[in-house]
């Protein structure tokens, strides 16, 4: 292993990325459509959250990359989805409106069944979109500002990155020396 203290430093500072990843997700966003106050977390049946996860990989060159994984529809809380774009998956809402445990009445005060309300929601989904959270960048800028300044924890925690970093960087050299010589 070239870069062995390299790699498990990467794998520290992916963890991390992962746990300020998850914490977005748990934080309050406003809802898609304007004439709906209020807003909610992102976090439903916890499949998305759960799935945040942080690797090191070797590239074809031999260098440790750093992989943040999550599931396929990471992108529609992120990024949004635009109005008029492609509708929302039944499946999906029906579990969505299962989990949150919504309920609506019509104006007679009936119940609404689920199937209903999921073709409701999805048809205001189409009309007004979901508004993008961008919390992988918010996410980024949270981490970027904690390194700038950093609690006394993280402070050490990097002091043993570039420590990790230091040791592979003087193995590298020791080698490539030492081959220069032969």
């Amino acid at each position: 292993m070239a870069w062995e203290y390299s790699e498990i430093a990467l794998q520290r500072i992916g963890d991390l990325f992962c746990q300020k990843l998850k914490q977005q997700l748990l934080k309050d966003y406003p809802y898609g459509n304007p004439d709906i106050k209020g807003a909610g977390p992102k976090y439903a049946s916890g499949n998305l959250y759960n799935s945040i996860t942080s690797s090191v990989e070797i590239d074809s060159e031999g260098n440790p990359v750093l992989l943040i994984e999550y599931a396929d529809y990471f992108k529609y809380v992120n990024f949004g989805r635009q109005a008029g774009a492609n509708k929302a998956p039944i499946p999906a809402l029906l579990n969505w409106i299962s989990i949150k445990g919504i309920t609506a009445r019509n104006p007679k005060g009936k119940e609404i069944p689920p199937l209903s309300l999921a073709f409701a929601i999805r048809q205001n989904i189409y009309k007004y979109g979901i508004r993008p959270t961008y919390i992988y960048d918010r996410t980024l800028e949270d981490l970027e500002d904690q390194f700038d300044n950093p609690s006394p924890d993280l402070e050490q925690e990097l002091q043993e990155v570039y420590v990790a970093l230091a040791e592979d960087l003087n193995i590298f050299l020791e080698n490539k020396i030492i081959n220069e010589i032969k």
